[in-house]
């Protein structure tokens, strides 16, 4: 165990070291990476994504019970809140005015971004239920179930694409079709909307009992 222990210790140092080189050679041979990074607009760019990013955290650790609900409303004003200091920061916003069409835009694909997630978790759902295929449903059959309409969404398109019928018609239709047998699959995607708020529940508590 000891030897072990010095070996894997001077694997430790040997990689902290190399990559130490690295960073120096990478950094001399492209300054202007760096120059980039610590300009003041970058560095208020990042001071602004961890500080957006800090506000679906307070969503989920408050007192207040979390609701799925609750949990898309504070992604969404984190991410509303970064895109407007990106505008700032960048000079990108020409009147106050422009903010309303860019959260509408930002909006609108987070929608869609949401949507696309919840027709793939129906696919995956309606599959795995129809193949039998767990005895229960935890939060890694959850990801399974995501994973599962996902992979068979894209072997559907790849077929489109192989048939030269990839057409956005009949992607709409897909998609709409997918979003339908949400509805369905209600009672069912309700189990994993469960998993997914159980899961961040007992971090909430790991968080809170941590000493650091």
């Amino acid at each position: 165990m000891k030897i072990k222990k010095i070996v894997m210790i001077i694997l430790l140092a040997l990689l902290v070291i190399v990559g130490i080189e690295g960073m120096i050679s990478f950094g001399s041979n492209h300054s202007y990476y760096l120059a980039m990074i610590f300009s003041w607009k970058n560095l208020a760019l990042i001071s602004g994504a961890i500080g957006s990013a800090y506000l679906p955290l307070t969503f989920i650790t408050s007192k207040t019970k979390l609701s799925f609900k609750r949990l898309i409303l504070g992604i969404g004003a984190g991410l509303g809140t970064f895109v407007v200091l990106h505008g700032i920061f960048t000079k990108s916003l020409i009147t106050l005015f422009a903010i309303i069409p860019l959260l509408f835009n930002t909006f609108l694909l987070y929608g869609l971004a949401i949507a696309f997630i919840v027709a793939m978790m129906a696919g995956g759902s309606w599959i795995a239920r129809k193949l039998k295929l767990f005895q229960e449903i935890r939060w890694q059959e959850s990801l399974l179930t995501f994973g599962l309409g996902l992979v068979t969404f894209l072997i559907l398109m790849q077929i489109l694409m192989g048939t030269q019928i990839f057409y956005s018609v009949i992607l709409r239709l897909i998609f709409v079709g997918l979003l339908v047998l949400a509805r369905f699959e209600k009672k069912y995607l309700k189990i994993h909307e469960e998993n997914l708020l159980a899961c961040l529940e007992s971090w909430k508590i790991e968080r809170k009992n941590s000493k650091f």
